[in-house]
């Protein structure tokens, strides 16, 4: 027994060293390529006769700590090569690279600092403005993170927080207000909620109930064989994405997005798989005939009677149709109001994964705030 837990014991130490060599291995062959960094970037600024040693010593530094904290050597060599072609100072260089090590170290997006200092290293703008544009960009960043933060404290749940915070920036820097933005992620359109927590903020509902329709945005043809079926709408005859609104009667205001799915799904099998509750019998649901035999709950679906060879309208059925017609129609409405945003009217390119879910969100929130403002509610 104590031969066995020797052997164990054995094991295990061998086990903890050779983790703890592989580590240290890790550690050195990265730091030796940092020195090899180091090394070019310092036969870059020795090129110039622009800088001092004391000047290419603070520069290194500074250009370590970025490339430590993650900032690709690609961005620091290009920032630096881009600096001696056009001389700018030493210490307007070591600002630049302080903003960036500030803003990767709060865990926030450095994309857009890169670009915009390329950009304006590019178009021979002043060194100051440079320093004073990334600035403000840098604190916006910082100013979406927290309303991202804030929102996400609240429950909201968000896939690529990253690229959400540079929308977000890019919207604070056009001058959009901040508690807009907050109200947008937070009330505009909400997913995963039941029919009892939309009630809850629209109590006039219960009079007015619900109306819900399918949205169609054309895509491009994909070139994958089972994409071209799967996407593929005999109604609209071409690809498309699709989702379903919930839609307020009183006002057009989208009160539910679902998620994207792909054209040939139908709109019923669509809203039934977002598995909506409802325990409210007084609560309707006016909808067009795709939708007949939805049941969300209690929930009362009303839909048009269908005019058959054998089974003719009455004057009363044609009557019900068009008051449920009335009603219906305002989610038409809604949809047109959400399409104003051509990133959803206009034929959908974007291959980047939730894209597709995030640009018809923030379509509906901004068509919800156009509401709100125009209700004064």
């Amino acid at each position: 027994m104590l031969l066995k837990n020797k052997n164990k014991l054995i094991l295990s130490l061998i086990f903890f060293f050779l983790i703890l060599s592989l580590t240290m291995f890790a550690f050195a062959v990265e730091e030796e390529n940092i020195n090899e960094q180091l090394e070019q970037l310092k036969n870059i600024l020795n090129s110039s006769s622009y800088y001092s040693a004391f000047q290419t010593t603070m520069l290194l530094k500074s250009a370590q700590d970025l490339l430590e904290a993650g900032i690709s050597f690609p961005d620091t060599r290009g920032i630096i090569e881009n600096s001696v072609a056009k001389t700018i100072d030493a210490y307007s260089v070591k600002k630049v690279f302080d903003i960036l090590l500030e803003t990767k170290n709060d865990s926030l997006p450095t994309e857009p600092l890169i670009n915009k200092i390329n950009e304006g290293l590019a178009k021979n703008v002043n060194k100051n403005i440079i320093i004073s544009v990334i600035s403000t960009k840098a604190e916006n960043l910082k100013q979406a993170n927290e309303i991202l933060t804030a929102a996400q404290q609240e429950g909201l749940e968000i896939n690529g927080s990253e690229e959400i915070v540079e929308i977000l920036a890019d919207s604070l820097e056009n001058d959009v207000p901040q508690e807009s933005l907050s109200w947008l992620l937070k009330t505009g359109t909400k997913e995963g909620r039941s029919i009892e927590e939309i009630l809850k903020e629209f109590p006039e509902l219960k009079e007015f109930g619900i109306t819900l329709d399918g949205v169609e945005r054309a895509k491009r043809r994909p070139k994958n064989p089972e994409k071209l079926k799967s996407e593929y709408s005999g109604k609209k005859k071409r690809h498309t994405k699709k989702n379903v609104i919930v839609a307020s009667p009183k006002n057009r205001f989208v009160l539910f997005l679902s998620h994207t799915r792909d054209g040939t799904t139908h709109d019923k099998r669509l809203i039934a798989e977002e598995n909506l509750k409802c325990n409210d019998p007084t609560i309707s649901a006016c909808t067009d005939s795709g939708f007949q035999g939805l049941k969300i709950g209690n929930m009362k679906a009303v839909t048009p009677k269908k005019n058959t060879k054998f089974h003719k309208l009455s004057d009363s059925d044609k009557e019900q149709n068009k008051a449920i017609s009335s009603v219906r129609v305002v989610a038409e409405h809604a949809i047109a109001g959400v399409k104003i945003n051509r990133s959803v009217q206009d034929v959908y390119r974007n291959m980047t994964e939730g894209m597709d879910d995030l640009l018809m969100s923030v379509a509906c929130g901004l068509h919800n705030l156009r509401v709100v403002h125009r209700q004064g509610f």
